[in-house]
């Protein structure tokens, strides 16, 4: 047992352990983070050599920087052990989800398609993992996959005169590893390169598809013998249903000689990626072969000369002899420094997780138009470069960006129309376009074809939160459960709260979600607005405040200019609402916005005209593509009112379906502006009986004579007479 405190780490509980130490979850005091400590074991403390193997863990990690592999903070030296600060990480092991029947190949393939490009990039920095299972690979709840465990891993160096393409020379040699997941050289304790992570990812797959491993043996020596000399069953034997390529990739992988494999990661990566579209229906049968298996290698699975024999594997491994052979490295240099169609995709999604952050969308649809340009047939990157486009249009309100997503999500759909992520995709454009009946069939679809999509209750429930808000409500509540350490599902519940009027169940649901992700800046957002409507003022400003550090976007200095403006400051608010404009001038929102500040601030009020005329004419376009969007609507016949276009605004007016409380005070302001003193009332009413914080009623300039009418103080009486008696 360690202590509760070291240094700025407060230890909170104990995680597991390996061969090399324990694992703790702990709090970093300073940046206020949960991290992972691992504390070398006791019994290693006085060994130099295991010492050097910590500390090489942490060095070979920190170098290298991937999502999918886990990130190092710092390596420390205490009085009575040494320790490594990392992340920490919440999920399961690989070895966990495989469990006796293996995953099915639309799970698994994703899965190792992640490690590859991992070890793909480690393997460009010179480090061979040479201890890649199962247990060492972890998978989050969002589907992200964490490798750990670099406490094996070795450098590679370039040898002095060597040739042109370089000979790769080991920096420590000798029998390390776990043995099923061994390959043939790093068993017999001879030179490895970054061929042996390949055999031993085959392994992995083979185990990932069918729960079983290729080597199966009663003991250590009978697995290695097995590993040299024995041809594993193809795993088709096991899962019938998998496409024959698998058995393909998965024979090469394993081959016992490193030059007859896989040369690299992304010679792997590309051809299961093959196998994956194969199985998926996604691929011109013509093209369905996997043309990179070398002659000679691409019929069943005939039996090859061993390698070396048991004999040798066992006198190996029990003395621990060093094999100082060479092995020169078998790449050429583009495929060393070209990431593939996969990995770029991989990078966008990546970004995209945070989309919200300044650069991360342009960065991600860059990588996708690489990805594009080296295969035009690839859907998921179509699809990933669609909903790239849809973020954009809400970022810029450009329907120019609608109408590219359109294109690459249908794009996508012609390739792999089996794929939920290319439904979710191409729903999420039609939702975009205001298709709205096309958008739900095609989520659903998306649902139907993978009922545990996290992503596709999340998108369907935002499609239906107006029309259909209870089923909305039940599709987020399965999304929580399915994914209960992803923020999305808790950050959309916060929304659908808050369009409902259910402000303090809206702030729960917010912070649940920042509690999982603290840096989301559209949650930040979002609560800034609930708190808000919720009088809790300084909570408001300190979440905008939050999410303006994240990203300085047009939304957040909306909300900024819209706490200020019911402060009172109408001035400031100025600022902020122009500088939301100068970063969203298509949104009709941010216009109208303005209007209100200008219009309220001494000196300002003839520039309000021309924000309010610009916000008419977006929300007019908005309607012509978008006719059932109330809030549009709404939003439209405000802005004609205080235009003093009254009869425009009554008859824009009547084709709102104010069924929300946003939609009902925007009617509210605006029946009192064109002088319906009555309807407004009616409003106010409606307002009070669905419990609606009257935050924004009591302090908006525009209802001055509104709060004056003794029909609004005898509404109110009764209001508080009613909330006395619940």
């Amino acid at each position: 047992m360690i202590s509760q405190r070291l240094r700025h780490y407060e230890v909170v509980s104990r995680l597991g352990s390996g061969g090399m130490g324990e694992v703790w979850k702990a709090r970093d005091t300073r940046l206020d983070r949960d991290v992972a400590i691992k504390v070398l074991s006791a019994e290693w403390r006085d060994d130099p050599v295991r010492r050097q193997r910590f500390a090489r863990e942490a060095r070979a990690a920190s170098a290298l920087n991937h999502p999918n592999i886990v990130t190092i903070y710092a390596i420390e030296e205490g009085e009575d052990f040494d320790y490594i600060v990392m992340e920490c990480i919440e999920g399961r092991t690989l070895r966990e989800l495989i469990g006796q029947q293996g995953l099915p190949s639309g799970r698994a393939v994703p899965l190792i398609l992640q490690i590859a490009n991992a070890l793909g990039v480690a393997h460009r920095a010179g480090i061979v993992h040479r201890d890649l299972k199962p247990g060492n690979i972890m998978v989050r709840e969002d589907g992200l996959v964490k490798i750990l465990d670099f406490g094996l891993a070795k450098r590679l160096a370039f040898a002095a005169g060597a040739g042109a393409e370089g000979t790769l020379t080991s920096l420590d040699a000798g029998v390390s590893g776990t043995v099923s997941y061994m390959s043939p050289e790093q068993a017999s304790g001879a030179e490895v390169d970054h061929r042996s992570d390949i055999f031993s990812l085959g392994v992995v797959l083979y185990e990932t598809l069918s729960g079983k491993r290729p080597f199966p043996g009663d003991n250590a020596l009978s697995v290695l013998q097995k590993i040299h000399t024995h041809t594993p069953e193809p795993v088709t034997r096991h899962k019938p249903g998998l496409p024959p390529e698998l058995d393909r990739l998965i024979e090469r992988a394993l081959e016992k000689r490193p030059q007859h494999r896989f040369q690299s990661m992304e010679e792997l990566a590309a051809a299961l990626r093959q196998a994956h579209e194969t199985d998926s229906g996604t691929s011109d049968p013509a093209t369905q072969t996997l043309t990179s298996l070398p002659a000679g290698h691409r019929k069943g699975w005939p039996a090859r000369r061993a390698w070396a024999v048991a004999a040798v594997v066992a006198a190996v491994v029990l003395l621990g002899w060093l094999a100082l052979s060479r092995l020169a490295p078998a790449w050429g240099t583009e495929r060393l420094f070209g990431p593939g169609p996969y990995e770029l995709t991989a990078q966008a999604r990546t970004l995209m997780h945070e989309y919200y952050k300044p650069g991360h969308l342009d960065q991600a649809i860059a990588a996708l138009k690489r990805a594009l340009s080296a295969d035009q047939k690839y859907a998921s990157a179509h699809a990933t470069l669609a909903e790239a486009y849809v973020l954009k249009s809400r970022e810029r309100s450009d329907p120019q960006w609608v109408k590219m997503a359109l294109d690459e999500a249908r794009r996508a759909a012609e390739l792999a129309p089996q794929m939920a992520a290319v439904q979710i995709s191409l729903g999420r454009a039609l939702h975009a376009d205001g298709k709205g009946e096309e958008a739900e069939r095609t989520l659903r679809r998306a649902l139907d074809l993978d009922p545990q999509s996290v992503e596709a209750h999340c998108y369907l429930a935002t499609l239906l939160q107006q029309a259909q808000p209870r089923e909305a409500e039940e599709l987020l509540r399965h999304a929580i459960q399915l994914g209960p350490k992803q923020a999305v599902g808790h950050v959309q519940m916060g929304v659908l709260f808050a369009r409902q009027g259910r402000w303090e169940d809206a702030r729960q649901a917010l912070e649940k979600g920042l509690a999982i992700e603290p840096a989301h800046a559209v949650a930040l957002r979002n609560l800034s607005a609930v708190n808000h409507r919720l009088g809790r003022y300084e909570d408001a400003i300190s979440a905008v405040q939050r999410s303006l550090e994240i990203t300085p976007s047009a939304p957040g200095f909306s909300n900024l200019g819209t706490l200020l403006f019911f402060q009172g400051r109408y001035r400031d608010a100025v600022a902020a609402m122009e500088k939301a404009v100068e970063l969203g001038a298509n949104n009709y929102v941010y216009w109208g916005n303005l209007g209100d500040a200008y219009r309220w601030t001494a000196g300002l009020e003839g520039k309000a005209r021309e924000a309010y005329l610009r916000a008419t004419q977006l929300a007019g376009t908005r309607l012509q593509s978008h006719s059932e969007d109330a809030a549009a609507r709404a939003s439209l016949a405000l802005y004609q009112a205080k235009l003093g276009r009254k009869e425009e605004a009554w008859k824009t007016a009547a084709g709102v379906d104010a069924k929300t409380v946003d939609l009902q005070y925007a009617l509210l302001v605006a029946n009192e502006a064109t002088g319906r003193r009555t309807a407004a009332l009616a409003l106010f009413e409606k307002i009070l009986a669905a419990g609606e914080s009257l935050h924004e009623i009591e302090n908006d300039p525009e209802l001055l004579a509104f709060r004056q009418d003794p029909a609004y103080h005898r509404l109110m009486a009764r209001r508080g007479y009613d909330a006395g008696k619940r």
